[in-house]
């Protein structure tokens, strides 16, 4: 399930990826490696990314999408080819959430 995710929309201008409802520590470094890598390599359009424990919520600026993401048929599943592609692509952050002394 790590590398298969499921998508939906939420809105007209947002999608969620989701791991599924599974509390896991893998899961959640997934997600936030990912939210570090949308950030780091955003999409022409993108607005706002909000990750959870087990999602990954979208949200980006409609007409954006469609005029940079003409070949495909609707901004959602230009969104979903490059979250796929993230998933993919995204490499594991060491994450250090202890403070540095």
């Amino acid at each position: 399930m790590i590398n298969n995710p499921h998508f939906f929309s939420v809105s007209e201008n947002s999608l969620t990826l989701s791991f599924g409802n599974e509390i896991s520590v893998e899961i959640n470094r997934k997600i936030l490696n990912l939210f570090d890598f949308i950030e780091n390599n955003p999409f022409a359009g993108l607005t706002e990314i909000v990750p959870a424990f087990s999602s990954l919520t979208v949200f980006y600026d409609l007409p954006v999408v469609r005029k940079n993401f003409s070949e495909f048929s609707t901004a959602f599943e230009a969104v979903k080819f490059y979250l796929k592609k993230a998933v993919n692509e995204s490499v594991e952050i060491i994450r250090c959430d202890s403070p540095v002394i």
